[in-house]
C-alpha cells in the first residue's frame, strides 16, 4: 500500500479497473466491404439488383415455357431455345450446373444482397437440382419413376402428367368401374383443299376473282390460315380469314353444259342453259351419273365405272366455273367454302380452327396451283430496233401485196405456261376456197438457263430455288412463222388457238390475229410485133407491148426502152403499162429495144424484145415523052 493513499479510500483492484474500461469497437477493427465491380456512378446497387433479377427471371421463364409448352398443344413454331428444354436426366444436370455457374458468376460482381456465401451457394444449388428434377418428373413421370406403369406418350394431352397418380391409386380402387364417368368425344374434323386436285387459271385481263374450294368435315371452321406462295420468286405470305368471310357455295349450282363424250347432251335439272359451256371439265366433274366424277373423301377422283380419271389431262378451271366444279356426292357432315384468289400463286393450307379452338386435320399433299391463262395471238406489225409494235383490233387488216414464189417470216406474240402450241389457218378466196391448217409446237424457254441467269445476277437466291415453281410461270414468247406464197390470189393467215402445257386453250379473235395477203403473179413484157415494121413519111405507127401474166394486171408497170436512130444516136424512154396490152407510138425509124420492167412483182423482158422500124422510101416516077410521028 502506498503511503500517499488516504485512509478510508477504497482500494481499486486491477480486475475492476480492467473491466471498467470500454471495450474496443468491432467496426473499428473490421475492414469495410469491397465496392461492386460495376461502378455506382453507372448503376446504383438497387438498379444492379433489378437488372440481374430480370435476366435470371427471363432465363428461368424461358426454361419453364420450353419445357411445358408441348403439353399445351399450342402448335408454336420451335425457336432456338426449344432444344434446351428439360427432357431427361442429362438436361437436368446440365441446367443445374449452368444455374450454379450463373449464380457464382453473379456473386463475383459483389452486388449488395446478391452475393451469396459458400453455404448459401450450396443451398441454392440443391434448390436448383430439386426444381429441375421436379420439372422432369412432371413432364416425364414414366421416365422418372421406372416402377410406375404409364401408357401413352406425353403428346396425348395436358392431363398426361396426372397418369402417375392414377396408376398409384389403382391398388386402392375396386376391380370394376363405379360412379358416373363423363367422356367428351371430339369429332375427327378434316379440311381438304382443292378436293378434285384441279388446276386453276386467271385470264390476263380478268377483273373477277377465282374461288378455290375447301371441303370441311364434321365441324364448321372459325379461322382458316393459308400460305400464298409466288410461283416465280417462291416467297410466301400467310393469310388468315374467318369462316364467315369465306365464299359459300351457291344454293343453286350454276348451269353448265354437260356432255358424256358420245355426242349426246344432258342438262342439269332438265333445263337448257341459255349460255352453255363446252368446257370438258363439265363432262368429267359435274356429271353426277354415267361417266361423272365422285369424291370419296380421300382426294381421289373416280368415275362410276371405277376407272380413275387422269386429272393431268383436264384443262384448268376458269373464274366463271370455279363455283361449280366441286364434288357432287358430299356427305351430310361435309360442307364447302371457297377461298378468294385474284393472282397466280400456289395455295396451301396451314391450319384450320373451329369455334372451340380445336384444330382440323389438314389433308396432306393438297395444294391449288393458280396460273395465268394463255393469251396473245397478235401479229407483229412493225419492228423498230428492239421494240415490237403489235397489230391492234381497231382498224381492219389491209391487204399486203406479195409475189408468187416468195417466202417470208411473220412474227406473232403469245403468252402462257410453256410449252405452248399455236394453231394457224391459211384460207384462200376465189375458186375452190382452199383452207390450209398447221400447228406450231414446243414454244418454251430454257428453264435451266433462266434459273442460272437469275442466280448469277442475284435475283433469286440458290436456297429458294426448290420453292420456286417457274415451270408454272406464264411467259411472253415472240414466235416466227414461215409463210410461202405458191399461187396467186387473196389469202388470210389467222391464228386459231393458243394451248399451254395444262391443256388450256385460248382462241384469238379480231384483226390483230390475222394477216391478209394479195399474191400476184410476176408479169413479163415483150413486143407483140414482127421484127421489122415499115414507117411512112410524116406518119406514125404503133408497136404493141404485151404483158405476159396470169389473170389481169393488178398493178401498173413501167417499161424502159431504148431507141437507136439511124445516125447512131441512142436515147432511153419509159412507158406506163396499165393493161395487158399497150401500144408504143413511134414516128421515127430506128431500133426500139425493151430494157427493163419496173413495178410490183415485176418480172423480166421476154423475146421478141427488139423491133426495127424502117422508113418506107418515097415513091419515084420516071417519065419519058415520045413523039408519035404520023405514018
Amino acid at each position: 500500500m502506498s503511503s500517499q493513499q488516504k485512509l478510508g479510500t477504497p482500494i481499486k483492484s486491477s480486475s475492476s479497473s480492467s473491466t471498467s474500461a470500454p471495450p474496443p469497437s468491432s467496426q473499428a477493427s473490421s475492414t469495410p466491404p469491397a465496392p461492386p465491380v460495376i461502378p455506382s456512378t453507372w448503376l446504383t446497387s438497387s438498379e444492379q439488383r433489378l437488372v440481374i433479377s430480370a435476366i435470371i427471371g427471363l432465363i428461368e421463364i424461358s426454361k419453364l415455357w420450353d419445357t411445358f409448352s408441348p403439353l399445351l398443344h399450342l402448335d408454336i413454331t420451335p425457336t432456338w431455345s426449344s432444344s434446351s428444354r428439360i427432357q431427361g436426366p442429362y438436361s437436368v444436370i446440365s441446367w443445374t450446373i449452368f444455374e450454379i455457374i450463373l449464380v457464382y458468376s453473379i456473386s463475383l460482381l459483389r452486388i449488395p444482397m446478391l452475393s451469396p456465401s459458400s453455404k448459401q451457394l450450396a443451398v441454392i444449388a440443391a434448390g436448383c437440382l430439386l426444381i429441375n428434377s421436379l420439372c422432369w418428373f412432371i413432364i416425364e413421370p414414366s421416365a422418372f419413376l421406372f416402377s410406375i406403369n404409364v401408357v401413352g406418350p406425353a403428346a396425348l394431352g395436358g392431363e398426361w402428367y396426372w397418369n402417375w397418380l392414377y396408376s398409384i391409386k389403382r391398388y386402392s380402387q375396386p376391380s370394376h368401374l363405379e360412379g358416373v364417368h363423363k367422356i367428351r368425344l371430339l369429332p375427327y374434323s378434316t379440311a381438304t383443299l382443292n378436293p378434285l386436285s384441279l388446276t386453276y387459271c386467271i385470264p390476263h385481263d380478268s377483273s373477277g376473282p377465282l374461288y378455290i374450294p375447301i371441303v370441311f368435315n364434321n365441324s364448321i371452321p372459325e379461322e382458316v390460315s393459308y400460305f400464298v406462295r409466288s410461283l416465280e420468286t417462291g416467297h410466301a405470305t400467310l393469310e388468315r380469314i374467318s369462316g364467315n368471310q369465306m365464299k359459300k357455295s351457291p344454293s343453286r349450282t350454276p348451269k353448265l353444259r354437260i356432255t358424256d363424250g358420245n355426242g349426246e347432251e344432258d342438262y342439269e335439272d332438265g333445263e337448257l342453259s341459255e349460255e352453255p359451256e363446252t368446257d370438258p371439265l363439265s363432262a368429267l366433274v359435274l356429271q353426277s351419273e354415267g361417266g361423272g366424277v365422285n369424291f370419296n373423301g380421300n382426294g381421289n377422283n373416280h368415275n362410276h365405272n371405277g376407272l380413275e380419271i387422269d386429272i393431268s389431262k383436264l384443262p384448268s378451271v376458269k373464274p366463271s366455273d370455279s363455283l361449280s366444279l366441286i364434288p357432287r356426292n358430299l356427305a351430310n357432315s361435309q360442307n364447302v367454302l371457297f377461298l378468294t384468289i385474284n393472282k397466280p400463286s400456289l395455295i396451301t393450307l396451314k391450319s384450320v380452327k373451329d369455334k372451340r379452338g380445336d384444330k382440323f386435320n389438314i389433308t396432306p399433299h393438297k395444294e391449288a396451283i393458280i396460273i395465268e391463262c394463255p393469251t396473245g395471238g397478235q401479229f407483229v406489225a412493225e419492228e423498230k430496233q428492239d421494240k415490237l409494235i403489235l397489230k391492234n383490233d381497231k382498224s381492219k387488216s389491209s391487204k399486203e401485196l406479195r409475189c408468187i414464189g416468195e417466202e417470208e417470216i411473220v412474227k406473232f406474240q403469245v403468252r402462257g405456261v410453256g410449252p405452248l402450241k399455236v394453231g394457224w389457218k391459211k384460207k384462200s378466196y376465189g375458186t375452190g376456197n382452199k383452207v390450209e391448217t398447221g400447228l406450231i409446237e414446243g414454244i418454251e424457254e430454257d428453264l435451266d438457263l433462266i434459273l442460272h441467269q437469275e442466280s448469277v445476277s442475284g435475283e433469286d437466291p440458290i436456297d429458294n430455288l426448290p420453292l420456286v415453281r417457274k415451270d408454272k410461270v406464264s411467259r411472253t414468247h415472240t414466235v416466227p412463222l414461215r409463210v410461202s406464197h405458191s399461187q396467186s390470189g387473196t389469202f388470210t393467215l389467222s391464228l386459231t388457238s393458243v394451248t399451254d402445257s395444262l391443256h388450256n386453250t385460248y382462241n384469238p379473235s379480231g384483226h390483230s390475229s390475222e394477216k391478209i395477203f394479195n399474191v400476184i403473179s410476176r408479169p413479163s413484157v415483150r413486143f407483140d410485133a414482127p421484127a421489122t415494121i415499115q414507117l411512112l413519111h410524116n406518119q406514125k405507127t404503133n408497136i404493141p407491148v404485151h404483158v405476159v401474166v396470169d389473170g389481169s394486171l393488178q398493178q401498173d408497170l413501167e417499161v424502159t426502152y431504148a431507141f437507136e436512130a439511124l445516125d447512131g444516136k441512142r436515147t432511153t424512154k419509159k412507158i406506163k403499162l396499165s393493161g395487158k396490152r399497150e401500144d408504143l407510138v413511134i414516128s421515127e425509124p430506128g431500133t426500139y429495144t425493151l430494157i427493163d420492167l419496173e413495178g410490183a412483182c415485176a418480172g423480166g423482158v421476154m423475146e421478141p424484145s427488139s423491133v426495127t422500124v424502117q422508113m418506107v422510101p418515097l415513091p419515084t416516077m420516071d417519065m419519058s415523052v415520045t413523039t408519035l410521028h404520023e405514018w
